[in-house]
């Protein structure tokens, strides 16, 4: 069944919510709130009006998110997405218990940035392709302590989709000093990780899984309510393909009363050729395989290729400065950006830009993207150039808990005489939303 999203009107929740995990500070499971959207959707060439309803809700360590969508037309609503009754499972988008920063953590259902150590195979991953082939996953994460002198370990663990088998990732870690109480050491921590995709073609007839394999150290340096500053040290390797490794410092500072949390990291990267490191993010669900189709002299050929494939074509060895910043004010102005840069390449600068303000304006809510690649000085920065891309997301209160929005889009085109068109493109959508 070919199902086509037309228009992307729904996804304030989705967008709410990784905003949230990413940024300082957010209690994305402090309290209950209720979202809701509509869209457009195209189904084997029939057009139908999605209404979506995604409440989550908060009961102490208990979490329940709930989505809710239905499709209708001049025929009434689609049923066939809820036969057999089986499918009415989908109607519970995630159940959770505690925060992953718990001794014990679990989380089933949608999986929306799952991170696995400090993120150097695995950062940010969503089993979520789009919200009509949903996926039910698993995070659990443990931590015990051990012995008469208690040593802290722990486990932290994830499945992508029970319905077949897919992704699955493990880290093991253990503070080995962490019975002498001696300050800073006793939070020196080693750990290791696996994670492998047993299906990244998506045909059981083959067996193509492309596998992981990490270590990593760390060390708390600094420990105290206002500040914390760590250190540390990752290996990575994928299975038949290549290596990298990465050194880097974490800090978090919060003011009295959360007046203001800034948090930052700086990393070096040394990556070896066929090597990518965070390979399984946010979009892997969406570049892990896909079909392609050329035609030469009237003859069309399609074939597919999987995400592992890219990692022969980086043929050199790169060393590089990965650098993130976050900062959270009072809860009502959030902003976060995120930068790569290769030395003595080229072009190879990436950098993401992202602030919002849902709570400072009354009855407003804005959201502002900025995303630019292939960078070469900082001249390029704000450019226009056909790698860049703009994004504005206006809301308004129109009524009760009814919002508005207007989303705004900048894009360029090059054009052959190296001149570049500037590309507008505007989208609106109604939402409905509370928290409680």
């Amino acid at each position: 069944m070919k199902k086509t999203l037309i228009s992307v009107l729904i996804l304030a929740a989705f967008f709410s919510a990784g905003f949230a995990q990413t940024m300082p500070g957010a209690a994305a499971d402090s309290g209950s709130s209720f979202t809701g959207g509509m869209g457009l959707t195209m189904i084997d060439g029939k057009a139908y009006f999605l209404l979506q309803l995604t409440p989550e809700l908060r009961f102490s360590k208990l979490g329940v998110g709930l989505d809710v969508s239905l499709l209708v037309n001049n025929d009434g609503i689609r049923k066939e997405e809820w036969k057999p009754a089986s499918k009415m499972v989908r109607l519970v988008r995630y159940v959770s218990w505690g925060n992953r920063t718990d001794k014990f953590y679990t989380r089933l259902g949608a999986l929306d940035a799952t991170t696995l150590g400090n993120g150097f195979l695995m950062s940010n991953y969503s089993n979520r392709v789009d919200d009509l082939n949903r996926k039910i996953g698993m995070e659990l994460n443990l931590k015990f302590p051990w012995g008469e002198a208690p040593t802290m370990f722990g486990l932290q663990s994830m499945v992508s989709n029970f319905d077949r088998a897919e992704i699955y990732g493990f880290r093991g870690f253990v503070c080995p000093l962490s019975g002498t109480g001696i300050p800073i050491i006793k939070g020196f921590e080693i750990g290791g990780t696996v994670v492998s995709d047993l299906d990244p073609d998506q045909n059981r007839a083959t067996t193509a899984a492309v596998t992981a394999f990490g270590a990593d150290l760390g060390l708390p340096i600094i420990s105290t309510s206002i500040l914390g500053s760590r250190i540390y040290y990752d290996f990575g390797q994928i299975k038949d393909y290549g290596k990298g490794n990465a050194v880097g410092i974490s800090a978090q500072v919060s003011f009295p009363g959360n007046f203001f949390i800034l948090g930052a990291k700086l990393e070096q990267r040394f990556l070896g050729q066929r090597f990518i490191p965070q390979f399984f993010d946010r979009f892997y669900e969406i570049d892990r395989y896909q079909v392609y189709t050329i035609t030469t002299d009237s003859v069309t050929t399609t074939f597919g290729a999987s995400k592992n494939m890219m990692l022969a074509s980086v043929t050199e060895a790169m060393n590089g400065t990965y650098g993130e910043i976050s900062g959270n004010v009072l809860g009502k102005v959030r902003v976060m950006g995120s930068g790569y840069k290769t030395r003595g390449a080229d072009s190879t600068g990436v950098l993401h830009i992202e602030a919002s303000a849902p709570d400072l304006i009354p009855k407003g809510d804005v959201r502002a993207y900025y995303d630019q690649k292939k960078i070469q000085s900082l001249s390029d920065l704000f450019a226009k150039k056909e790698n860049m891309l703009l994004t504005a997301d206006v809301g308004y209160q129109a009524y009760w808990k009814i919002w508005m929005y207007l989303t705004y889009q900048v894009t360029y085109e090059k054009q052959e005489d190296d001149s570049y068109l500037t590309r507008k493109k505007f989208s609106t959508r109604l939402a409905l939303k509370f928290n409680f």
